[in-house]
């Protein structure tokens, strides 16, 4: 026996069961678990364990593309008013009239049939 306690000599033992999870995530994340167990129960519950904690990773990240994609037409709205706006400033062109709020179905030039008139 060596002074801190280990029998000298003594290999270590492998362990009957070695395993990794491997997953990528929403974002392209790369996610390993690598885990090791004695016998089949302690395989077991090293399993769930890892299994549970790839998940809470998974989740994580997809919940933050959510949150992302949530705020990414506003975000691009902004950005398109103002690249039109400075356009416009750039070619000395005025805002345009308000129009009729009718049928317009995504033409910004106007709508796509004329009103009726009575």
């Amino acid at each position: 026996m060596s002074a801190h306690g280990r029998i000298v000599g003594a290999r270590p033992t492998t362990p009957a069961f070695s395993g990794r999870i491997v997953k990528v995530t929403g974002e392209g994340e790369h996610v390993e678990i690598a885990f090791t167990a004695a016998d089949a129960a302690e395989l077991a519950e090293r399993l769930t364990a890892a299994g549970a904690a790839t998940s809470a990773r998974m989740m994580a990240n997809n919940d933050a593309i959510v949150r992302a994609g949530d705020t990414f037409e506003e975000r691009q709205r902004k950005v398109y008013e103002a690249a039109k706006d400075s356009l416009r400033r750039e070619l000395g062109l005025e805002e345009p009239a308000a129009v009729d709020e009718g049928n317009h179905a995504d033409d910004a030039g106007g709508p796509i049939h004329t009103p009726a008139h009575p």
